[in-house]
């Protein structure tokens, strides 16, 4: 079954998902790496906010069902 994959970001100020600059093509990389110290800019408030697994989740949209699996990110090293 076709999936579509992106990675979303919480903002740390207003607390609003958007996509993430750093993406990944499925879950073992999302879960394998260890990211710290990235920023980005939040696409609703313009706020500065961390770009890190701590506030970020991987999700996965099944095509045809439109059905939709968060992994949430796990703390950083």
């Amino acid at each position: 079954m076709p999936k579509q994959v992106s990675c979303e970001i919480k903002c740390l100020n207003c607390e609003k998902w958007f996509q993430s600059p750093i993406q990944f093509g499925s879950v073992r990389p999302f879960d394998t790496s260890h990211m710290y110290g990235n920023l980005v800019q939040c696409r609703y408030c313009g706020q500065m906010t961390n770009c890190n697994k701590e506030n970020m989740r991987f999700v996965e949209r099944d095509s045809e069902t439109g059905e939709v699996h968060y992994i949430e990110g796990e703390d950083t090293i």
